[in-house]
């Protein structure tokens, strides 16, 4: 790996935990979260929610055989569940408070892809929060190269 390649993931590695803790910060303010609330997060990890302090009851959704990190921090109740943000039967009608999703949407496929995440994101939840990366923002948000 090239001396400045390393150099920029050195600052990405320190400036990502400070932009995190930022952002769910916003999202407890923003969304209103209060002990037990619950959460679905479409294609996180429990490493976000590192950042919250108010006890959740948090499912976190992924695609089979994605790997996931399963070490849970925090004073939530976390468990993890195998399915498609695309199309999620087994969830009715508002049955979480608050759907919430990390850059995942561009993930999913095409845009018929992404209009049933985001439907299914409403549908599912009593409220969502469903970030996305800016193609505005001087890092590319999944290799932290410029522009």
């Amino acid at each position: 790996m090239s001396q400045r390649l390393k150099m920029l993931y050195g600052v990405y590695d320190r400036v990502i935990p400070v932009m995190r803790a930022r952002r769910m910060a916003f999202f407890e303010k923003a969304m209103g979260v209060s002990p037990g609330t619950r959460i679905l997060d479409l294609g996180g990890t429990s490493f976000n929610w590192q950042w919250v302090s108010t006890p959740l009851d948090i499912t976190i959704l992924n695609l089979p055989g994605i790997k996931v990190d399963y070490s849970v921090s925090g004073p939530h109740k976390i468990r993890f569940v195998e399915g498609d943000a695309t199309d999620m039967p087994q969830y009715g009608d508002r049955s979480f408070d608050i759907v919430f999703s990390n850059s995942v949407i561009e993930h999913v496929g095409g845009s018929e892809k992404q209009t049933a995440f985001a439907e299914e994101a409403r549908r599912i939840g009593r409220g969502y929060l469903i970030q996305t990366p800016s193609i505005w923002f001087p890092l590319e948000a999944h290799t932290g190269l410029p522009f």
